[in-house]
């Protein structure tokens, strides 16, 4: 077994943000809001933005320290913010559904695939299925105990998911509102689900750090995938990712240094192709190593599951072996690969990249070919990574993911130009605990009652 230093590229990304409410400028003769830039992590200019109504269609947005603000005439919930020979375009939510008068707290929200339904959960166990054009409630779902933290639609928008601190995972009729099963395992509150092709088969993750593959039409586990000491905080699951991925031995210390190095010129980062994969079957129960296929097993030939761990790293498993292909670490300068702290909290597959967001704020990029050490990282706060999410499949801008944070940032990122060019407003300075994506749509949460809908989304 050989130990390899390497340097890994970082880019902090620029970025502008302006007052959660600026858009209501739109219903006054004059208002004033605040803006700022975040050059980089110590410095920020704050400027102050003064709107003025010219006549009914046109308002006019001046501000100071160089910010320039060019609202757009057809969409007056869209603006470009110019600073520094940087632009951003930022949205404000098109409307905001209050649920339940605003006397629950939103944990998880899901939106069907054709975007007409959404379900959401709260801290008091209960979920409810909504409409996503005027908020009206169609359902509401009672059976769990404690904070709801998943709530999503299986892909044929009548089938809805959701999992609980107390444990359970419940499958439900959308339409008729009924439980149709509980699956009964963990021992720790459910932190993520990843459903495989249609859904009959699933993983779940837990706070107790296992993770597992589902039955769903016996309610079985088909096989505990991994036990580890502390939370699984993600998962996702990827078609395809085995071709790329080699089959030897190497343990990695990365080191940090700063570049502008694109995360498309990652093959200079990339001095070999040899995995991380310490302890293969550590995590793995002693019956993974069964070649023997289970009849309930369907669609896992070929997927790879990818995990974020609490205990600072990321790891992908062959769903089909039941094996760990590779653990994923990032060491700084003068640790030991055992002494990584940070949690990742967030991970994502994007065409050749396996991306963790960590709880510092920090954004990993592994190539696929190459989960020896990461290429680069990407950073534009202190806060934790919440989610990564794919951006819509008709996108304008194809090399991009969504990527949110505890600081109530919702961001764009363009991968080929290492920038951030798109920001959904409306939540001030708090976590973002759901982000949904459907067409030129999108939904966001925080741990409030709010439900912020946006739309006409020109990077998507």
């Amino acid at each position: 077994m050989t130990s390899n230093t390497t340097e890994i590229p970082y880019h902090f990304l620029p970025y502008v943000r302006i007052q959660y409410d600026w858009q209501l400028a739109y219903k006054q003769d004059s208002d004033n809001c605040w803006v700022a830039y975040q050059k980089d992590l110590k410095n920020t200019i704050h400027g102050s933005v003064h709107s003025t109504k010219i006549d009914e269609n046109n308002f006019k947005f001046e501000s100071d320290y160089g910010f320039k603000l060019t609202p757009n005439k057809e969409n007056k919930n869209n603006i470009k913010v110019e600073n520094d020979k940087y632009s951003i375009e930022i949205y404000a939510p098109e409307k905001q559904l209050k649920v339940s008068g605003g006397k629950k707290r939103i944990t998880s929200m899901g939106v069907s695939h054709l975007g007409e339904l959404g379900v959401y959960g709260s801290t008091d166990g209960t979920l409810e299925v909504f409409e996503t054009g005027d908020g009206q409630i169609r359902r509401k779902l009672d059976g769990h105990v404690g904070d709801i933290d998943l709530a999503m639609f299986f892909p044929s928008g009548r089938v809805i998911l959701s999992g609980s601190s107390d444990s359970r995972l419940k499958i439900w009729d959308a339409i008729e509102g009924t439980c149709a099963s509980t699956l009964v395992g963990h021992i720790g509150g459910i932190t993520s689900a990843s459903l495989i092709d249609r859904g009959r088969n699933l993983v779940s993750c837990s706070r107790d750090g296992t993770s597992k593959l589902w039955d769903i039409p016996t309610s079985s586990i088909i096989s505990n995938l991994t036990k580890l000491s502390r939370p699984i905080n993600d998962s996702f699951i990827a078609s395809s990712l085995l071709d790329s991925i080699p089959t030897t031995t190497t343990t990695t210390t990365t080191t940090t240094t700063t570049t502008t190095t694109n995360t498309n010129n990652n093959n200079n980062n990339n001095n070999n192709n040899n995995n991380n994969n310490n302890n293969n079957n550590n995590n793995n129960n002693n019956d993974n190593n069964n070649n023997k296929i289970d009849e309930r097993e369907v669609g896992t030939d070929g997927k790879t599951l990818i995990i974020a761990a609490e205990e600072g790293f990321l790891q992908a498993i062959d769903l089909r072996s039941k094996n760990m292909i590779s653990q994923m670490n990032v060491v700084q300068s003068g640790e030991k690969s055992s002494t990584r702290s940070v949690a990742f909290n967030a991970c994502h597959v994007h065409k050749n990249y396996i991306i963790g967001g960590d709880h510092n704020g920090s954004i990993y990029f592994w190539d696929k070919r190459n989960l020896n050490s990461p290429f680069c990282r990407l950073q534009f706060t202190n806060s934790p990574i919440h989610h990564i999410k794919a951006n819509s499949s008709n996108s304008k801008i194809a090399n991009s993911i969504w990527v949110t944070s505890g600081d109530g940032c919702c961001f764009l990122l363009d991968l080929d130009k290492n920038q951030i060019i798109t920001s959904l407003s409306g939540i001030d300075t708090d976590v973002v605990t759901s982000f949904n994506i459907v067409g030129n749509q999108a939904y966001l949460t925080s741990r409030d009652s709010i439900i912020r809908c946006y739309n006409n989304l020109l990077n998507i």
